[in-house]
């Protein structure tokens, strides 16, 4: 897996970018086996793996990264990149089904369990995530419905004082809507953590609560 300074940042944006921030690459072993197969109108598939990784990207808070400004000194408590060799035991699986005509339901799991040989954690890595997610297209399929819950644990994060915590988990329900207006132009409106679930996916930056967004998208 090729590591860059933009594949680092878009997966974690507090990431100090300067000084400290080295590139590694990662390398995985993956052995792996699992179905795939269809009952009805329900189609499936699961797998089981094990990975040996080297280089794994983790990810430590500096509760010394200061910035001096005219009202003193301010924390800015940016991550730090670093790396471990370990192994990864994991379990995935996705259904999907055409429950009726225009009305889709799908949902995936995965599930890590992480053997790092010398952090005591996966710092910042997900070990469980699951998501449900549901569409309805009507009225000649301008109208698009759509719904989704998405849980995932608390990550693992080692505190200033060096001990281990973790993080709350996640509890995220969406709603949103789009309209076809031409066959360029679309408007929506998106309801996003209708639970008003304040989970911190890194810590010490929370991530927004209950939000709205409306617009007009192009397709050209």
């Amino acid at each position: 897996q090729k590591n860059t300074m933009r594949s680092i940042t878009d997966y974690n944006p507090f990431v100090k970018t300067f000084g400290s921030l080295q590139i590694q690459n990662t390398d995985y072993n993956h052995f792996y086996g699992g179905i795939r197969g269809a009952f009805g109108a329900f189609n499936y598939k699961g797998q089981a793996g094990f990975k040996t990784v080297k280089n794994l990207a983790l990810y430590l808070n500096d509760f010394n990264d200061f910035i001096t400004t005219d009202f003193g000194q301010v924390s800015l408590n940016r991550l730090d990149v670093l790396y471990d060799d370990g192994n990864i035991f994991n379990i995935q699986g996705s259904i999907n089904a055409p429950l009726f005509k225009g009305f889709d339901l799908g949902a995936t799991v995965s599930v890590n369990a992480y053997d790092m040989e010398v952090q005591e954690k996966a710092w910042h890595l997900p070990a469980t995530e699951f998501n449900v997610n549901a569409k309805y297209k009507m009225l000649e399929e301008k109208l698009i419905l759509k719904g989704e819950l998405f849980v995932a644990n608390g990550v693992p994060y080692q505190t200033a004082t060096g001990l281990t915590d973790n993080l709350n988990a996640l509890l995220d329900v969406s709603a949103g809507a789009e309209y076809i207006l031409t066959d360029n132009f679309s408007a929506f409106v998106n309801i996003n953590n209708l639970l008003d679930n304040n989970r911190e996916r890194w810590h010490s930056y929370q991530t927004y609560g209950l939000n709205v967004l409306v617009g007009i998208q192009g397709r050209f």
